[in-house]
């Protein structure tokens, strides 16, 4: 990764400031507090975003600002790759908008968090640094803040063993012990609980073995009942046949009899039915003879016909008369109704009246209009007088007033005299008296001209509205000649309808009498209704007699069947002690039969609930064979995280970390004598990493090195840090970039010239230093001054 520009808006004690980085070795240079470290703060922010405890919003946004961004552009493995982030001052404190990031020229809009991600994705980084507040590997391989270091080599040595865990994500095994020791906690829990529910397995063992026992005695039992009432149920049965057909017999015999009964009824009903036929016979056949005086029934129905035609063409005829009368009546009255809603010849006479007095206002158009044009002129005339006389009198009451300061001619350049200004003066004074009594002539005579015109347009409007109503008034009045026409007309159709109508009540007065026909009609109905009665009589007659024939015939037949039905009735009588016998032997099985069916019944009840108990049972000890199984795995689980896995981590972490201490060491050894040209100085890294400084075969605290070894100590340990991170994670894209922050603080002049080659032996493509020391200068490629005017940060090359 290398750096290319750095943009700041409102950022600590910047405003609107760019930076453009170049690659090689890159000294921002300037004095304390000029604001070269917020530049370094900017370019973490730009990666990663604020940090609660080492990098928050309150210390990045500018006081008094409510907004401002970084924007970071760089180039990782050739592609130009631009982030944006911003910072906005709001009520509950300063929080991180939204940001971009630009890849190739692809844009997308994210989220903070979702911007940390994608960053970590580039550089290479564990992606367990994503949710991590702090990230380890960018703080101590590629910028470190100042004194960071040295507090790092002062710490105990637990804070710096953890620290270095967290660098190289080795605590991960120490999070996982820590994590298996609360689950083994938990399974020891479980286990507890599963040897608990486990203590009812014995006794549900138990409980089988007896349910099994009791089933088999139960079964037994029932193999001895089914058969016995099965017995007596064939016994019952056959008893019961027996009584069935026995009753059914008695049943047969009881029906015999109540068919005697009927029969016997039906004989003596028959003898009464005979005996009415018989007197119905004798009185229709008297009958019969009375109406056989009645006349011939072809000839009356004949007369009936033609009666019948004469009545029907006189209601015709009658219908239609009053029919037409009705019509005539309603045309009349239809005419007389419109006779009376038209208009009439006085009306017309008023109309025409009207029209004359409107022809007469209408004939006064042409003077009017001749009236309004020359009053037209004569007020254009004498508004053009007015103009004139007011332009004249401007320029006299001009003149007038220009003499009075008048002192020499604008023409010649002379002396104007007094005798000279005062006859000017009084001549335009007459000019403007005239002018203003010709005003006042010209403005009164318009007066009367716009009063006159004002006139006219009345009268033209009432001209107009007399043509518009001449024009009415006419329409209305041919209207109304028309109606008075229709009229004469209405008139002759009422005479005619009226001499229609008297000769139709004439005709309907002519008509033959009705009554005569009616009376006849009736006479002739009444003998053809007594026809049908003779001929109903003669008909009823002759079914009474084929009715008493049919009864004869089955009185004889009834009294064969009660014969034979008396002889099986008294068959029956002995049959009634049989069934008493029967029924009592039935009785006496059916009580055993249900004794014996209550037995089955009840230990086939017992079986149910010994087989759904032994159901129970069964689920319950398979329930706690599965707990067993679990239990048995759980334990298995347990040995196997505590005896096997846990002390495989601690080896993992031993042997990782060995190797760290390893290069690390070689890495510091190499370093610090680089850096302190002192043989009797020497150093090394004990089991926890601390830095061991030994002078002549005694140890050094760390502490009572001079300014300029601890410098050269914490800076040894940083680039051996750096090294060593870089050659363990080899993923990351950031190995070719170094930021230091004021390496040099308590370097001596040849302390200085150890840090040239220090960048020498670095070969690193890209590394930017912090240092207030001048001769820095002297060996890096470029140079970014900072300086502060007015409590604003500028940058200049």
């Amino acid at each position: 990764m290398l750096l290319k520009q750095l943009t700041l808006q409102n950022i600590r004690s910047y405003t609107d400031t760019v930076v453009n980085f170049s690659s090689g070795t890159t000294l921002l240079a300037g004095d304390i507090g000029s604001g070269k470290s917020t530049i370094l703060l900017a370019i973490e922010f730009a990666l990663f975003g604020t940090s609660r405890s080492d990098l928050p919003g309150e210390a990045l946004l500018r006081k008094g600002t409510v907004k401002g961004f970084v924007e970071l552009i760089l180039l990782i493995n050739g592609q130009e790759i631009t982030i944006h982030r911003a910072l906005k001052k709001e009520k509950n404190g300063i929080k991180q908008l939204a940001g971009f990031l630009l890849v190739n020229g692809l844009k997308k809009e994210l989220t903070p968090v979702e911007l940390k991600a994608e960053v970590i994705r580039l550089l290479g980084y564990p992606e367990e640094f994503i949710t991590k507040n702090k990230n380890y590997i960018f703080r101590y391989t590629i910028y470190t803040p100042q004194e960071s270091m040295k507090q790092v080599l002062q710490e105990t040595a637990e804070i710096r063993l953890d620290l270095l865990r967290k660098i190289f994500n080795v605590d991960k095994y120490k999070v996982i012990r820590e994590n298996v020791q609360l689950f083994l906690k938990k399974l020891r829990v479980t286990l507890a609980v599963l040897n608990t529910k486990l203590e009812p397995l014995p006794e549900q063992e138990e409980k089988f073995i007896a349910l099994k026992n009791d089933i088999s005695i139960v079964e037994m039992k029932l193999e001895e009942l089914v058969p016995e009432k099965l017995f007596y149920e064939e016994k019952l049965q056959g008893f019961r046949g027996k009584l069935e057909r026995e009753k059914e017999k008695e049943k047969l015999c009881l029906e015999k009899k109540r068919e005697l009964q009927t029969i016997s009824s039906l004989i003596l009903h028959n003898k009464v039915q005979q005996e009415k036929l018989l007197t119905q016979q004798n009185d229709l056949q008297s009958r019969l003879n009375e109406l056989q005086k009645i006349g011939d029934k072809a000839v009356i129905i004949t007369k009936l016909a033609e009666v019948q035609i004469k009545r029907d063409a006189h209601i015709t005829k009658k219908t239609q008369i009053e029919t037409g009368i009705l019509q005539v009546q309603q045309k009349i009255t239809e005419i007389q109704q419109n006779i009376f809603s038209g208009g009439d010849i006085s009306e017309i006479l008023e109309k025409k009246q009207n029209l004359l007095q409107l022809q007469q206002q209408i004939n006064e158009k042409a003077a009017v209009e001749e009236k309004l044009v020359l009053l037209s002129d004569l007020f254009t005339h004498t508004t053009s007088l007015i103009s004139k006389n007011s332009t004249i009198l401007d320029q006299a009451q001009e003149t007038h007033g220009r003499l009075n300061d008048l002192e020499e001619c604008p023409t010649c350049l002379q002396k104007v005299q007094d005798e000279h200004k005062s006859k000017v003066q009084q001549k335009e004074a007459d000019k403007i008296n005239r002018s203003e009594k010709l005003l006042v002539a010209l403005q009164d005579k318009l007066t009367v001209i716009l009063e006159q015109k004002a006139q006219e347009l009345e009268k033209q409007t009432i001209i107009r509205q007399a043509e518009q109503e001449k024009i009415r008034s006419e329409v209305v009045l041919s209207q109304m000649e028309q109606q008075v026409k229709l009229k004469e007309e209405l008139k002759q159709q009422l005479r005619d309808k009226v001499k229609e109508n008297n000769g139709l009540q004439q005709e309907l007065q002519q008509l033959p009498g009705m009554l005569d026909l009616e009376n006849e009609l009736i006479g002739l109905q009444r003998q053809q209704q007594e026809i049908l009665v003779y001929e109903t009589t003669q008909k009823k007659l002759y079914e009474i007699e084929l009715q008493f024939k049919e009864i004869v015939e089955r009185n004889l037949e009834l009294n064969d069947n009660q014969q034979s039905l008396q002889l099986e009735a008294s068959l029956g009588e002995h049959l009634k002690e049989e069934i008493i016998i029967l029924e009592k032997e039935c009785e006496i099985l059916q009580k055993k039969v249900t004794t014996i069916a209550v037995d089955v019944a009840t230990e086939r009840a017992n079986q149910t609930h010994l087989n759904y108990e032994l159901k129970q049972v069964i689920n319950e000890i398979e329930r706690l064979k599965k707990l067993q199984k679990e239990l048995i795995h759980t334990k298995e689980k347990y040995h196997w995280l505590d005896r096997h896995f846990l002390p495989l981590t601690s080896t993992i972490e031993k042997h990782v970390m060995a190797h760290i201490h390893r290069l690390f060491n070689q890495l510091f050894q190499e370093w610090f004598s680089l850096l302190i040209d002192d043989d009797a100085l020497t150093a090394r890294l004990d089991d926890a990493f601390t830095p061991i400084i030994e002078q002549n075969g005694y140890e050094i605290l760390f502490g009572n090195l001079s300014g300029g070894e601890r410098t050269s100590a914490s800076l040894a340990y940083r680039l051996s840090l750096n090294k060593v991170i870089n050659e363990v994670v080899q993923e990351i894209q950031t190995k070719d970039l170094l930021i230091l922050d004021e390496p040099t603080d308590g370097f001596s002049a040849e302390q200085l010239d150890k840090v040239r080659e220090v960048l020498e032996l670095l070969a690193l493509k890209q590394i930017i230093l912090v240092s207030h020391e001048a001769k820095v200068e002297s060996f890096v490629q470029h140079v970014i001054r900072v300086r502060k005017e007015q409590n604003v940060s500028l940058v200049s090359v």
